[in-house]
This record gives C-alpha cells, sequence and structure tokens, in this order.
C-alpha cells in the first residue's frame, strides 16, 4: 500500500511533466532527466516509477485498452537503456560526491595550515613585542642615567669652591676575581669636602662606602649589572650600567677618611674626586 501511495504521487508529478513537453512523445528520449531516487529506491524501483508515471500520461491521453498496452511493450523495450543510463547517472553522482569529499579534505586541511602559520605569526608578533618593551625599558634607563650623569656635572661645575683638591684616582675593576681597595683622604681643620663618586661597569657588581674617621658610613653606591636575558649575547656585550653620588660634608671631622672599594668580580672602572672648600668661598 506505502509502494503504491509513492507510485501514484510521483506518477502524478511526473504525468504533469510529459503532458507539457513531451506530449507527442511515447517512448524514453536519449538524454532522460533522471530524478534524485539513487539514494532511496533501487533500479528495479525506479523503472517501475517513471513506467507508471508512463502510463498515467497514456490514461490521460484517453487511449483505448488495447492502445496502451501496446506502446508499454514498445516502451518496456527501452528498459535496458533506461537501466544503463541510471547506472551511469549513479556512477557519475558517487564520482562527483568523491571529489568532492577530497576538495572539503584539502580545504580542511589548508585551513588548519593557514591556522598554524597565523600562531606562528602571533607568537612572533608577541616575542617582538617583549623585545620592544625590553629595550625601550632599557633605552629610557640609559637616558635617566646620561641626565643624572649631565646633572652630576653641572652640580660638578657649581662647586668651583672646592678649590683644592685632594684626591683623583680612578680604580680598574677587571671582573676576574673579587677584590677591596681602600682609598685615605686626610683632613685637618676643613669648612667642607666634596666628595664625586663615578662608576661604569658591564659585568659583576661593585659597592663604594664613605666612611668618616670615626667609622660612620657618610655615604655609598652600590651597582649590579643586570644581563639581558632574551637579548642576542652581542647586546649583552655593550650593555654597561653607570652611576654616581656627589656627597659634601659640612665641617668634617679632622682626621683620615676613608672610601672602600668592594668589587664581586665587575668589570670597568670607579673613579673618586675629593675637593675641599675655602674658607672664604663657603663664607660668600
Amino acid at each position: 500500500m506505502k509502494k503504491g501511495t509513492i507510485l501514484l504521487l510521483f506518477g502524478l508529478l511526473l504525468s504533469s511533466h510529459f503532458v507539457f513537453s513531451q506530449a507527442h512523445k511515447d517512448t524514453i528520449e536519449t538524454n532522460i532527466v533522471i530524478p534524485h531516487l539513487h539514494g532511496t529506491f533501487s533500479i528495479e524501483d525506479s523503472w517501475e516509477i517513471h513506467r507508471e508515471a508512463y502510463l498515467k500520461q497514456l490514461e490521460a491521453r484517453k487511449l483505448s485498452k488495447k492502445e496502451i498496452e501496446k506502446k508499454l511493450k514498445e516502451y518496456d523495450k527501452q528498459r535496458e537503456k533506461f537501466v544503463e543510463q541510471l547506472e551511469k547517472h549513479r556512477e557519475q553522482v558517487e564520482e562527483h560526491r568523491r571529489l568532492m569529499e577530497e576538495h572539503r579534505k584539502k580545504v580542511d586541511a589548508h585551513r588548519k595550515e593557514i591556522e598554524k602559520h597565523r600562531d606562528r605569526v602571533e607568537k612572533q608578533r608577541e616575542l617582538v613585542e617583549k623585545h620592544r618593551d625590553i629595550f625601550e625599558k632599557h633605552r629610557k634607563l640609559i637616558e635617566a642615567q646620561r641626565e643624572q650623569v649631565r646633572k652630576h656635572r653641572e652640580i660638578a661645575r657649581n662647586k668651583q669652591e672646592f678649590v683644592h683638591n685632594l684626591c683623583n684616582k680612578e680604580v680598574e675593576l677587571s671582573g676576574k676575581k673579587s677584590f677591596s681597595k681602600t682609598i685615605d683622604i686626610s683632613i685637618e681643620n676643613s669648612e667642607a669636602i666634596h666628595f664625586v663618586i663615578t662608576s661604569k661597569i658591564k659585568s659583576g657588581e661593585v659597592l663604594v662606602e664613605i666612611f668618616d674617621p670615626k667609622g660612620k658610613k657618610e655615604g655609598e653606591l652600590s651597582l649590579e649589572h643586570q644581563k639581558l636575558g632574551v637579548i642576542s649575547k652581542a647586546m649583552n656585550t655593550f650593555s654597561t650600567t653607570s652611576g654616581s653620588l656627589n656627597k659634601t660634608a659640612n665641617s668634617p671631622k679632622s682626621g683620615n677618611w676613608k672610601v672602600k672599594i668592594s668589587s664581586k668580580k665587575a668589570n670597568g672602572y670607579v673613579r673618586v674626586m675629593v675637593a675641599e672648600a675655602a674658607k672664604t668661598t663657603m663664607d660668600k
């Protein structure tokens, strides 16, 4: 019953098509329009559906039973051609489906490659941004150190009243080993003394301390060179850390002042300059 209903509905659909486009043709044309039934019906079912549709067309033309039987016999002779054409159509559909599947797989593979490439580009961009931030911080640090040195130089120029130089020494730091060195400065009845200590290193640590005659610390300069881990080795070679200390002691205690330099495998130098103020200049 179910199959008969399907055949009837499909027959009515095809009969309307044949009435308008093939009213004077009693045989299957060479280019048969085959409906997409291959996934639902067998070849035999498809033939029966086509035959039923053709029968409906003949009945619609109000032919006699004998004429209908004659035309159906002629129609049935084309069954083999119909089956061959339908089978060929199904093979073409399967080939098309296979090609579409291969194309889909290629598209998916290409999409995955694009996503991988995009991820690599994104990671490279993030790495560049990190390097840029590090370079920018390093540049600002260098600018700040330069500004500090400039100010110290300006201060030194403005301290020309310290006319009596007590010390002007530069201590080289080899970086091969740690050591400690003390510079003694003798002060007697001085109005004021001014210390200018500068240092620049490219590795290690250095500590410079100022002590009065009683051993009290009056000031210090501490530097530690930090390597730029993610920057190339060549950049580390040219990277330096610098700093300076300006210290004025008014009415300093008489006796032996000390400047102690402690190096922990520092590579660079420490410059110590000490000047004594003339009393008349300070009075001004």
